[in-house]
């Protein structure tokens, strides 16, 4: 079930469409999952969450542009058994920064952003969407990582 490594995109809570699995034409060709369907550790116990799903984790309150807590929590449990792992858009890097402190220590994450010196390079696609291109500039403001 686990691959060696995983592609995550940091802008997925922006696509609320793809979590309904619907769209404007019709059913998303995914099917939705429920997450303990998914993986077996994700089934809620009496208590709640299993201890074995326990993370290190950095809260995301107002956090703009972030994965939800839910994300993270998901996203840093498949971490534990990853090897590489391969992130598109950096934006704080707080979602890398948990992904390799979750991973094991012989893991290697690699990031992928636009620099805020290349944001007047960035060529705009007739396939993409207003909000997919003000999304890529505004994550590409930083600077700092976590």
């Amino acid at each position: 079930m686990y691959c060696d490594g995983f592609f995550l995109l940091k802008s997925v809570n922006r696509y609320q469409e793809s979590f309904r699995q619907t769209s404007l034409f019709g059913d998303w060709p995914i099917q939705k999952v429920e997450v303990d369907q998914f993986d077996a550790r994700f089934q809620i116990e009496r208590q709640g969450p299993s201890k074995d799903t326990e993370i290190t984790f950095i809260g995301s309150h107002g956090t703009q542009g972030s994965i939800s807590d839910f994300e993270t929590w998901i996203l840093c449990n498949i971490a534990k058994n990853t090897k590489n792992i391969f992130e598109f858009g950096t934006f704080t890097g707080k979602t890398t920064y948990l992904l390799a402190k979750n991973a094991p220590a012989d893991a290697k994450v690699f990031t992928l952003t636009l620099s805020p010196n290349d944001i007047s390079a960035y060529k705009v696609s007739d396939k993409d969407s207003k909000a997919d291109t003000k999304a890529a500039i505004g994550e590409s403001i930083f600077n700092d990582f976590y």
